[in-house]
């Protein structure tokens, strides 16, 4: 290969990433058509999965470890169901695009709506701990309702242009987060009354889809193209950006109770991260199904719908196998070993040096640039760390491995052969 195409191969990129062993592991324990469009997926405290369904309306489920129970459904005559969620108490939410919000109760075999308000673009709706219900959409406004169980009450609105909502989520001291699709991400406080802009952060070239709030307050973006999983501060005033990693078409996530993150990434498939405060580990992925929507249980089993109608769960746990840190040794050169074996069938272990703590990523690709694993994009310390390449989904040939840290890079040349 002459060097000006080595040099293409590695700046015209894809994003078409395979099956790659990583710390932890998911398995597919179950799935289901749900006759719709399974836009979003929500889970209560019982453990109960509800569907915003589309046009077929709202759906619930439950779930033994092994199989899906379809135990309810209603439909809103013609209105379509884009997102849900579900209060403490039970209570069930849904935003309707043009249809408005709403609300239902659930007795474990049907459902009844129990109010509705409209004349509003809702493309996301929350739940504060207080019972507030928050929604947004591509109206240029944001709402806060009272609901007493069988109405809502509106308690007031704000109108900013800056607003044409992709998702929206509430924090525990009820400021109101909103992923911006090309505008990035705004904050407003409530006080009960009144809304109040607080913090705007984005370049009007963002991608966002959906935000979340860790248990100590940091913000979490889903940035679709532009971004990928993006890490900020808020402070009350402003949003300072800490971290993110590229890693395709990241559409929606959800933080277990641990604080592990888990990505719907419509490219990539279902991915899991760790976050330390400075970095992402990416920790397990798996495609199947390409999701676009992800919740998590408070038994930390994981639902994902793909927005064409299937419903999927998933165990998280950890493996024996992945990266590993086999020496902590401090050493001034950053290495890059060949791996061993080489040639090799179907998995092979890399191992490299680390210099220094800091962020490295391990990425392979095929002869035509395309990028077909992510092995490593998280914080090391510094020492030697071997991480092992599972290539079963892949075809023989040969594939550049290259990291990148502490400001290098280095590419290596192995060959599959199957």
């Amino acid at each position: 290969m002459k060097k000006s195409a080595l040099l293409l191969l590695f700046v015209f990129l894809g994003y078409n990433l395979v099956y790659c062993q990583l710390p932890h592991t998911f398995t597919n324990t179950a799935a289901i058509n749900v006759d719709g469009q399974a836009y979003d997926v929500a889970v209560s405290s019982d453990g109960t999965v509800f569907i915003a369904n589309g046009y077929d309306g709202l759906r619930a489920y439950t779930f033994d470890g092994t199989t899906f129970t379809n135990t309810a459904h209603i439909n809103l005559d013609g209105i379509e169901i884009l997102a849900v969620t579900v209060s403490f108490d039970g209570s069930v939410f849904t935003a309707s695009g043009d249809g408005g919000i709403h609300a239902f109760t659930y007795n474990g075999n049907s459902f009844t709506n129990t109010a509705s308000a409209q004349g509003f673009h809702a493309k996301d709706i929350a739940v504060s701990a207080d019972g507030t219900v928050f929604t947004a959409g591509e109206s240029s406004r944001l709402y806060a309702f009272s609901y007493n169980g069988s109405s809502f009450n509106k308690i007031t609105e704000i109108l900013n242009y800056d607003i044409y909502a992709t998702g929206l989520t509430v924090s525990s001291d009820n400021t109101v987060f909103i992923a911006i699709e090309s505008n990035g991400l705004i904050a407003f406080s409530f006080d009960g009354s009144t809304f109040s802009k607080t913090a705007n952060i984005g370049d009007g070239e963002s991608d966002a889809h959906s935000v979340i709030v860790s248990s100590d307050g940091t913000v979490f973006l889903s940035n679709g193209d532009a971004g990928g999983l993006c890490a900020y501060t808020y402070d009350g005033v402003s949003f300072t950006q800490i971290t993110q990693t590229d890693i395709g078409r990241t559409i929606d996530a959800a933080i277990s109770s641990d604080g592990t993150i888990f990505l719907a990434n419509s490219n990539n498939g279902l991915r899991a991260y760790t976050f330390d405060g400075s970095g992402f580990t990416n920790t397990a992925n798996i495609e199947d199904g390409y999701p676009i929507s992800v919740a998590v249980s408070s038994s930390g089993t994981i639902f994902t719908t793909n927005g064409g109608g299937l419903l999927s769960a998933y165990t998280y746990s950890g493996s024996t196998a992945g990266i590993e840190q086999i020496d902590s040794e401090l050493f001034t050169d950053f290495v890059l070993q060949q791996n061993y074996p080489n040639p090799f069938n179907p998995a092979t272990k890399i191992t490299f040096q680390a210099a220094k703590n800091d962020h490295y990523s391990l990425q392979v690709y095929n002869m035509s640039g395309q990028k077909v694993a992510v092995l490593l994009d998280g914080h090391c310390q510094a020492g030697t760390h071997q991480v092992l390449f599972d290539a079963r989904n892949l075809s023989s040939g040969t594939y550049f491995y290259r990291l990148d840290g502490g400001g290098t890079s280095v590419i290596k040349k192995m060959i599959l052969l199957k």
